[in-house]
């Protein structure tokens, strides 16, 4: 860093003369302050994001196009009954979706992520004890750079009493 708050990468490397000698250094500096700058924006959204994820009294789930579970919170693992660790990367359908309604939900969730809509839709879920309940979910899709769904935020609120 310099005294003005600016940052540099610097690359030292040996020059060569045409016979193949050592004959001194070149020594490049490149400016990377936007770099850092992005590093630091980076890490205080991070910061916020696992704060408003594990202080929401909202149950979140985060699923990925081949529908893992690719994060979830502290509600989703007290409704569920179900610790992070134990449903991270695990497929939702198969963990959280009653049997009977596996292929209709994933048939329609599927429809959704690809039209790209965000839309509320409820489905049968299990709780503790196999205990299935209907669920109103938020169903927010995620794009990348290039409009192509990347995978989906549910969110519900928890009225459920278990």
């Amino acid at each position: 860093t310099t005294s003005d708050g600016r940052w540099f990468s610097t690359r030292i490397m040996p020059y060569r003369t045409f016979d193949d000698r050592i004959d001194g250094l070149v020594i490049t500096f490149f400016n990377i302050s936007d770099h850092k700058q992005l590093e630091v924006e980076l890490n205080e959204t991070r910061q916020i994001h696992s704060l408003l994820l594990n202080k929401s009294t909202d149950i979140i789930l985060k699923l990925s196009i081949d529908w893992n579970i690719m994060e979830c919170n502290a509600e989703a693992e007290k409704f569920f009954g179900r610790k992070r660790k134990e449903v991270l990367n695990q497929n939702y359908f198969q963990l959280l979706v009653p049997e009977s309604n596996q292929k209709k939900t994933e048939k329609e969730l599927t429809k959704l992520l690809k039209n790209g809509e965000d839309t509320n839709y409820t489905m049968l879920m299990l709780a503790p004890s196999n205990q299935q309940i209907k669920v109103e979910w938020s169903v927010n899709i995620l794009m990348n750079s290039l409009n192509t769904p990347t995978g989906m935020i549910i969110i519900a609120k928890n009225t459920t009493k278990l």
